[in-house]
């Protein structure tokens, strides 16, 4: 059957969202209730060996957690090197839209005390578009940009040479709203069969009534729906209103039932076109979209436009799109809401079961994924409530905090040298991946490993980590490597005894000057009972940092 979790997936999401929005009056920063755990990777979650076990030495940390209903999320925002290579690796097998985003700029909007401005307005000779609640903006273009809020506003050209990251500090202050006015639409594929979730739903609905009921919000929180089949079947679209009438909301979700299809694809096109044209979203409000489907769209009906043509009407309207791929989604279908979620400043969500490593989909209990390890699984409505959250606490420039880091602990039955190679191979993995501009064989610096004092013990150690640091880049074989011994004749020449003396114009003339494209910069911190590395990728050409991560090693992985 297609579509077996959908709709009481919804109904569980829907319950918790108003739940958790309403628990404590919801105030951004309010903590997730007691009974939900919060987020980190294991080995059954990502198909790799992370687990503290014989089996591994070291671990990808989020936050802790416990074992739960497995969905995945990949943040193509976040890993944006990645996601342009599973691009490229898929365009021809796969039914889709091209799009260029390669030039990509996000433009950050802050106020004079460096809070996010949500919703400022960004205007260029063609339209006119909104910030989202983290105060971002995606360029794909070069462009001369209008960026305002209130009576302030500053101008900026793009090009390509650009950043890949800018701040734009505007001369006013952004006092947020209260209540936060937040609009979230679940655009649901109807088709299958779905009586058994429907029923779950109904009695869900009734729960979401009972935790209301009594709670005063700080929110504002409207719910809508958009319903869609195919041409062919009882209806194409079906539009439920905003409403932040529980009552109400619940008497038109009782209405859905599922039905129809009968080829793969469905309507889509149509759905994204009334969810971003025809629900009266609030324009000062945050403006969410949830797209639950198992099948990729029609992407051939005649006078249909494209349908990245209302992914740019989200985008200017600041309407992020989440995507949910479900029961036997394929890579065609992977490919459009990885798309969309990218393009919208949204993730992409998929159902795991039980399964190892990627994902080709196409068959029950199957949802294609190709997000290598940078994904976290948790339960479906914990990875959704996070987001919401997230999106409240960033318009209220009170932001969750999500730390992530790489960390290795001794291990008797695996020598250190072992479990030091791992570790650096997984956090050079990542930088590669979260690399906010396209890597194409480039040349790379390794520069030594700085250090905070002048310690003999710190200096030997730092040594001796960027030796394993060299091993794991040359085997990862991304970039060309500059080597070692040109290396230090640079470092001679500019009079540089420590790497982490390189300023911003120090970095541009030692590119010129060794030839590298690409700096990987590190410091050492000692901690207690370990040693805390941070790692930076630079982009010669801008001094740009354009990836970070950070390892923590045990002392006893160290000399």
């Amino acid at each position: 059957m297609r579509k077996k979790l959908v709709f009481g997936l919804l109904g569980l999401i829907v319950t918790i969202l108003l739940v958790s929005c309403t628990k404590h009056g919801m105030t951004a920063d309010s903590a997730i209730s007691d009974d939900m755990d919060t987020m980190a990777t294991t080995s059954e979650e990502t198909g790799k060996s992370y687990k503290k076990s014989k089996a591994s030495r070291y671990k990808k940390i989020s936050r802790p957690k416990k074992a739960g209903l497995k969905a995945g999320f990949a943040d193509d925002n976040k890993q944006f090197n990645y996601f342009l290579n599973f691009l490229e690796k898929y365009e021809n097998n796969t039914t889709r839209v091209q799009t260029n985003i390669k030039n990509r700029v996000v433009l950050i909007v802050k106020d004079k005390r460096g809070n996010a401005i949500p919703n400022a307005t960004i205007t260029d000779t063609n339209n006119k578009s909104q910030t989202y609640s983290d105060g971002s903006f995606l360029s794909f273009k070069s462009s001369q940009y209008k960026v305002s809020h209130k009576q302030a506003s500053s101008t900026i050209t793009i090009n390509k040479n650009s950043k890949t990251h800018i701040d734009i500090k505007l001369d006013t202050i952004y006092n947020p709203p209260s209540p936060m006015s937040v609009d979230i639409v679940f655009t649901l594929d109807t088709t299958g069969s779905m009586g058994e979730e429907i029923r779950r739903l109904k009695k869900t609905i009734e729960l979401i009534y009972l935790n209301l009921s009594s709670v005063k919000t700080k929110v504002d929180i409207r719910f809508g729906m958009v319903l869609y089949k195919d041409i062919h079947d009882k209806y194409t679209t079906k539009t439920i209103p905003f409403t932040n009438d529980l009552k109400k909301f619940q008497d038109e979700l009782n209405k859905v039932s599922a039905g129809g299809g009968g080829d793969t694809p469905e309507d889509l096109v149509s759905a994204l076109r009334d969810t971003t044209t025809n629900m009266k979203w609030r324009q000062n409000g945050l403006k969410l979209v949830f797209v639950i489907t198992d099948a990729p769209p029609h992407i051939n009906y005649k006078d249909s436009k494209p349908y990245m043509h209302y992914a740019k009407i989200a985008k200017e309207k600041a309407i992020k799109i989440h995507t949910i791929g479900t029961g036997s989604l394929n890579i065609d279908g992977e490919y459009v809401l990885r798309q969309l979620s990218q393009y919208t400043n949204g993730k992409y969500i998929f159902l795991t079961y039980g399964e190892k490593g990627e994902n080709d989909g196409g068959k029950t209990g199957s949802v294609s994924h190709h997000t290598g390890a940078n994904f976290t699984t948790d339960k479906l409505e914990k990875i959704v409530i996070k987001f919401v959250k997230e999106d409240i606490a960033d318009a209220t420039n009170s932001n969750i905090k999500d730390d992530e880091y790489f960390e290795a602990v001794k291990i008797k039955d695996e020598t250190k040298e072992q479990t030091i190679n791992k570790l650096f191979d997984k956090a050079f993995s990542q930088i590669v991946d979260y690399s906010s501009t396209k890597i194409t064989q480039n040349t790379l610096s390794i520069l030594p490993i700085s250090t905070t004092k002048q310690d003999k013990n710190q200096k030997l150690n730092a040594e001796y980590f960027t030796q394993q640091l060299l091993l794991s880049v040359k085997k990862n074989k991304t970039f060309k490597l500059i080597e070692r011994k040109d290396l230090q004749k640079v470092l001679d020449e500019m009079k540089l005894q420590d790497s982490g003396l390189l300023d911003e114009t120090k970095i541009v003339k030692f590119g010129k000057i060794s030839g590298a494209e690409f700096l990987l910069m590190s410091k050492i911190y000692q901690k207690q009972n370990r040693y805390e590395i941070f790692i930076k990728l630079v982009k010669v050409s801008t001094a740009e940092v354009v990836s970070v991560t950070k390892v923590y090693i045990d002392k006893e992985l160290g000399i």
